[in-house]
């Protein structure tokens, strides 16, 4: 979906554009039947209400909204009736994508749009746990949602940890910085002395890790079962994400998209009887932007920052927890030898103000695996300067995991150079796999003389560091293995 959609000033619409298209259609339509009604035959009357019915839309004034609607037409039952209907249906929008089961008025083309009100039916858990990594490999973030704000307790391993909270829409997030020193880690959450939840982490063994890559999940009939092949591994030790993790449009409202993707998650760790650290990259639809990552995100209030920001903090400012305002899009997780650095395609942070960072995160002595949202190779660039500016700290990492595009691809192994102020691709030391097909599958595959391998399968790929060896592999939503590579031996320098 959107590739039709027309470009305005040569850029494409973003979700919330797109959304306030749908309310002057949907405004249009309530208009018509207002007039149809012969209560409404006055067209001030059938304007004043449509006016009043498009704060409804704006969070700060709802419930003002509904008020005066009642209070307006006071006098006529049927319109009370009427308005108060339209109201329902018309309040609190998320306008999701690739999510089923989330109380939608309609879904077309992979997009759907629903209200508090058809949410109300809904029999969602909003109480998760989970765990983020941080830039040091002895300190983790636990985190926990719940519906109702109380006097909650962690516990690590007996010893109680400080915690912080914010509320997001219909739940508060709490978090707690958890410095990670034994193999085995329990941890507790209470409500005043009653236990809430008890989970285990168990720190990295740095000899054998074995990292996940995804992305582009939601909640589909697809990652359901990409979800459900995962169990079939004896190990693993993080989850990576690549963007468009709920595809919740960047919409506060959408936090529903989150429990059904934490629930994915969450019977996974049941099943390893573990909590499994999860590292996300941000994706168009967890910001709001549909299609051009150019398109960057500046707005630093909190009632709009992503939730995928606000739900999942991945670093740290002075050993703490930034506040929402202050974290970024770009990070790198310490686990074991393994330098994992999380780029942002553009769509926060543009990447010439990731060049440092990047240059910084990449080391000799270690590791190094990236990931981003949109591919960038085979040079279907859609940031023009995303590889003129990190390029050369690219061609330093053994692999880099692309999203977005929902399909099946391996490269060959290449360097990207500038010649002649062109970027051109020669061989080199780097993989690049991808493309993102968790939950949504493609109808093209990706052809280009520098890919060996490419199909249409959902997939997720698996990357495992045995005492210097390196393997990776792809497992489909069967969970049968359609694609195996090495890696050459790591040996420090």
């Amino acid at each position: 979906m959107f590739e039709w959609m027309p470009i305005l000033k040569g850029k494409y619409f973003t979700a919330e554009q797109y959304l306030q298209i749908l309310v002057l259609v949907n405004l249009l339509i309530f208009g018509l039947i207002f007039y149809k009604q012969k209560k409404f035959k006055n067209l001030v009357s059938i304007t004043i209400n449509l006016a009043i019915l498009s704060f409804s839309w704006f969070g700060d004034f709802k419930y003002l909204s509904l008020i005066i609607l009642i209070i307006y037409n006071r006098n006529s039952l049927s319109r009370i009736i009427i308005v108060v209907i339209l109201y329902l249906l018309t309040y609190d929008v998320c306008f999701a994508m690739h999510n089923i089961d989330q109380g939608f008025i309609f879904s077309l083309d992979g997009a759907a749009f629903s209200t508090q009100f058809t949410r109300l039916f809904l029999d969602n858990n909003k109480f998760h746990s989970y765990i983020t990594l941080t830039q040091y490999h002895n300190a983790i973030i636990f985190n926990f949602q719940i519906q109702d704000q109380s006097n909650y307790v962690v516990y690590c391993n007996s010893v109680q940890q400080r915690i912080t909270n914010t509320k997001l829409y219909d739940r508060y997030v709490y978090h707690s910085v958890i410095k990670v020193d034994k193999q085995q880690n329990k941890i507790q959450i209470f409500d005043d002395s009653k236990l809430i939840g008890e989970y285990y982490y168990y720190d990295f063994n740095s000899t054998n890790i074995v990292i996940i890559d995804g992305g582009d999940s939601g909640y589909t009939e697809t990652s359901i079962q990409i979800w459900k092949a995962m169990e079939s591994l004896p190990q693993i030790d993080a989850i990576n994400i690549g963007g468009d993790v709920a595809y919740d449009n960047g919409f506060i409202q959408c936090t529903t998209c989150w429990d059904k993707f934490l629930d994915l998650y969450e019977n996974l760790c049941k099943q390893k009887g573990k909590l499994i650290p999860l590292i996300f990259s941000i994706g168009n639809h967890d910001v709001g932007r549909v299609t051009d990552p150019q398109l960057l995100y500046n707005n630093q209030q909190n009632s709009k920052v992503p939730n995928i920001i606000q739900m999942f903090p991945q670093q740290l400012i002075n050993k703490q927890i930034p506040q929402v305002q202050d974290r970024t899009s770009y990070f790198v997780h310490r686990i074991g030898p393994i330098n994992f650095i999380t780029i942002d395609s553009g769509y926060m942070t543009n990447s010439e103000s990731q060049k440092e960072f990047l240059q910084n995160c990449i080391e000799k002595n270690k590791v190094n695996l990236v990931s981003y949202h949109v591919p960038v190779v085979p040079l279907q660039v859609e940031d023009e300067k995303f590889l003129w500016n990190l390029g050369d700290e690219l061609n330093k990492a053994v692999l880099v995991f692309e999203h977005h595009k929902h399909n099946f691809k391996r490269t060959k192994r290449i360097q990207v150079l500038k010649s002649d102020s062109k970027l051109k691709v020669y061989p080199g030391n780097t993989y690049y796999v991808g493309n993102g097909a968790m939950g949504i599958q493609s109808a093209n595959k990706v052809e280009h003389a520098i890919i060996e391998k490419s199909s249409r399968q959902a997939h997720f790929w698996v990357y495992n560091y045995d005492n210097g060896l390196q393997y990776v592999y792809a497992i489909n939503k069967d969970g049968n293995r359609i694609d195996y590579f090495d890696i050459d031996q790591f040996k420090v320098k």
